[in-house]
This record gives structure tokens, sequence and C-alpha cells, in this order.
């Protein structure tokens, strides 16, 4: 089974004092800091999963129900969304074990940025809540010149960063192929606001957006 797939994340937990003194570190002219963008500082509240099998495609998604149970002030309801299947998990630890139990069926993972973003979060943010990742290890360190298990198309598309410059972004390139861009109405940066307001429905519909874009490219490209 091929599967693209995609992590959605939050700031986790942080000290006033801690955020503070890492803010100042990393402080420059061109970026704020963003603990969600640091690896085992980025709380998972939900990851996507787009597959195509043998004989059929799957979208499922799996999220955080913890975080938007305490938005909502007890037990949240979702109308189902077409064609995809929703997995509640009990915090941030079943969403983890959840991806790293898919893993094992899947021949090939395809993700945008994967080897610097999301496979890196998900061994982090394992480790950190006790949950085995060995098979998510190997992807994220497979050799990136020769990928088999993991394609990761930002560094296959920009020739392993030769032409990766800021405005190579999925948005911009699924524009460019003719692929519908998940990035329309929203980005990962407004991930922590549909937490707030619990939009979990349009988080979800987001997220899935994305690993379907990932898809699309990656049948374009091979």
């Amino acid at each position: 089974m091929i599967a693209a797939i995609d992590v959605e994340t939050i700031p986790a937990t942080m000290e006033p004092d801690d955020y503070a003194r890492l803010a100042k570190r990393h402080a420059d002219a061109d970026r704020e800091f963003l603990p969600e963008l640091v690896a085992p500082l980025a709380r998972v509240v939900s990851i996507a999963v787009v597959a195509i099998g043998e004989k059929d495609a799957r979208r499922f998604v799996v999220y955080d129900s913890s975080i938007f149970s305490a938005v909502a002030n007890g037990s949240i309801e979702i109308e189902p969304i077409e064609d995809l299947h929703v997995l509640a998990c009990e915090g941030e630890a079943g969403v983890l074990q959840s991806i790293n139990d898919a893993f094992v069926k899947m021949t090939r993972v395809v993700t945008w940025s994967g080897r610097g973003y999301d496979l890196p979060v998900i061994v982090h943010r394992s480790i950190i809540n006790g949950v085995e990742c060995g098979r998510a290890r190997g992807l994220m360190n497979e050799y990136r010149y020769k990928p088999d298990k993991h394609y990761d198309l930002l560094d296959l598309m920009s020739g392993f960063g030769a032409a990766s410059y800021r405005g190579m972004s999925l948005d911009a390139v699924c524009v460019g192929y003719g692929i519908p861009s998940p990035k329309r109405h929203t980005s990962g940066a407004g991930v922590r606001e549909m937490v707030e307001a619990g939009e979990l429905r349009e988080l979800l519909t987001y997220n899935v957006g994305d690993a379907e874009a990932t898809l699309k490219l990656y049948a374009a490209w091979v």
C-alpha cells in the first residue's frame, strides 16, 4: 500500500519563561519563533492518510479527541465527511500509536517535507509519549538520495534542495501542476486557531486535503 501522510500540530505546553528564552534566542529578521515548527515542541492533533491499495483508494484521519472535548466542555460529535474514516483517539499518544501501527501496512510513505517535519514530529513526539516508533525512525533516516520506503516530494521535486527556495511550497507546486491546492482557504498556520475554536470538521478536512494533494503530486511525478 502506498500512502501519503500529513501531520497537523499545535505548540506543546511550555513554561512562559522557556518560551520567552527560546523566542529571544531564535529571533531573527525573517521569522517568529513558533514552537509547533520545532519537532519536540509540536503536539500532534491529527494525522491524515490517503492510501492507494491494489484495488481501491482509502482516506482516513486520526485526531486527539481530548483537545476538542476540552474546548467543547464535554463529548463532541462530527458530521460524517464523505469517503473519510475518522478515528477519535484519547490523547496525543493514541494518535501516535495509530499512525505507528499503520506504518507497518505501508510499502511506501509519501510526504511533502516529511523528512524535515512530519516524520521528525512523529518520532520525537512518540518518544516523549512512550510510543514505539521504530518504523517511523527508519522512514525518517532512509538514505535521502535513493529513496524507497519514503518519498519526500519536496526533496525529489527540488533536486534535493538545489531548487528549494522560499516559494517552493506545496501550495505553489499544486498550482503549477493544476492540482486543487489545499491551502486556498487556510494553512498550517491556521491550525492553532481551528483547534481553539473547536472547528474539528474544518481541521480534518484541511488535513486530508494536504495528504490528498501530496498523493496526486506523487502520481504525476512518478
